[in-house]
């Protein structure tokens, strides 16, 4: 079976707000 793409991910942080800075800036993730 291929793999399409990554649809959801879980990531347990200590700062929330770091955190979201920092996979939002790296990664270019979005908060849903």
């Amino acid at each position: 079976m291929k793999m399409n793409g990554i649809n959801h991910v879980n990531i347990t942080v200590s700062d929330l707000e770091k955190s979201q800075k920092f996979y939002s800036e790296v990664f270019g993730m979005e908060e849903a």
